[in-house]
């Protein structure tokens, strides 16, 4: 029987996220509990994926460049495995890959490596992906929606069918940039930006979503509870979505299963309201069965179904194509 993994805390300081020629700095940490393929180092230590990883991108920030050869001698793990370890952390924007090896997309700054925002989208990726292709069928035939903030709404946006007529409402700079190049008119609240999230919060906000009636909500979340509803974890970015709320037809809620039963700082909205809830088979089932009484449809995507390609697969309007695989070891981190 292999070892039990202990929780394992992820200190990052994301950085060189730029906005309006200015940079940003964004500090995370999280413990997280990791059930993952497990290898020994030559030297008999074990070494975990995730920590091989972050390893990695520690080289890559110190050198500008690594080989797959070197890495592979210096972790005494095969050249197969570091080449699935660099192809993860390209994908999901760490590095860039080159012939034999990769070049960095993260910097070394006080100690700490920075990385670019999308580390927040590698916790639970798998499902987060699969959550965000079931909910893209959901709302295929919105005329106006309001696309609220998160790693799940975000892959969400880049699912959503480009199309004519599409008119979508956000408080979220990163679902504005991810839709506004392509078919799709967009509607940025103003306000305050909050750097965590790159989404804008603030009476402005509040005022901009409040004018517009939308027919589908789709919003993510912090904590999924039959009792305290959907939870958030920032009072401002709630407010700015229950405004939205107000006036919208249906809501559906993009949550992965780790949500299920958590309780955040403060409710977006309760659970009565909500008309579907896009999920995991990692939910909970006595939440699901509490919340479902509440007359909530909650839809599990199976674990089996295919997931969307990655970034580079994306067709010329945007949208991510269906169907690519993915390596199924663990997240360099943890993000909500």
């Amino acid at each position: 029987m292999p070892p039990r993994v202990p929780p394992l805390t992820v200190l990052m300081r994301l950085a060189k996220v730029e906005h309006n020629r200015q940079q940003l700095s964004i500090v995370m940490t999280r413990t997280i509990s990791l059930n993952v393929r497990n290898e020994h180092h030559e030297k008999g230590e074990l070494v975990l994926a995730v920590e091989r990883r972050i390893k990695v991108l520690e080289r890559i920030a110190a050198d500008q460049a690594v080989e797959v050869s070197s890495l592979a001698r210096e972790f005494g793990v095969s050249e197969m495995t570091i080449r699935r370890d660099l192809r993860r952390l390209d994908r999901d924007g760490f590095v860039r890959r080159t012939y034999g090896g990769a070049t960095t997309r993260v910097v070394r700054s006080a100690g700490a490596f920075e990385v670019t925002q999308s580390a927040r989208m590698l916790h639970h990726a798998q499902e987060k992906r699969r959550i965000a292709m079931r909910a893209a069928e959901l709302t295929a035939d919105a005329r106006v929606m309001f696309i609220g903030v998160g790693s799940t709404v975000e892959q969400f946006a880049r699912l959503a069918a480009p199309r004519d007529g599409l008119l979508v409402i956000t408080q979220s700079l990163v679902v504005a940039s991810l839709l506004g190049t392509r078919r799709v008119s967009v509607i940025m609240a103003g306000g305050m930006v909050r750097q965590d999230e790159l989404s804008c919060v603030g009476p402005a906000a509040v005022e901009c979503v409040q004018r517009y009636n939308t027919d589908i909500a789709v919003i993510g979340a912090a904590g999924v509870s039959a009792r305290r509803g959907i939870t958030d974890l920032d009072d401002q970015e709630a407010g700015v979505i229950r405004a939205a709320l107000e006036k919208t037809e249906r809501i559906i809620v993009l949550a992965d299963g780790s949500k299920f039963g958590d309780v955040a700082l403060s409710t977006v909205v309760p659970i009565n309201r909500v008309s579907a809830i896009v999920t995991d088979q990692g939910a909970d089932p006595v939440e699901v069965e509490r919340i479902a009484r509440e007359g909530v449809e909650v839809i599990l995507v199976e674990p089996g179904a295919p997931v969307p390609a990655d970034k580079h697969g994306a067709d010329k309007d945007g949208a991510v194509k269906v169907g690519a695989a993915e390596d199924n070891d663990a997240p360099l981190a943890a993000a909500t």
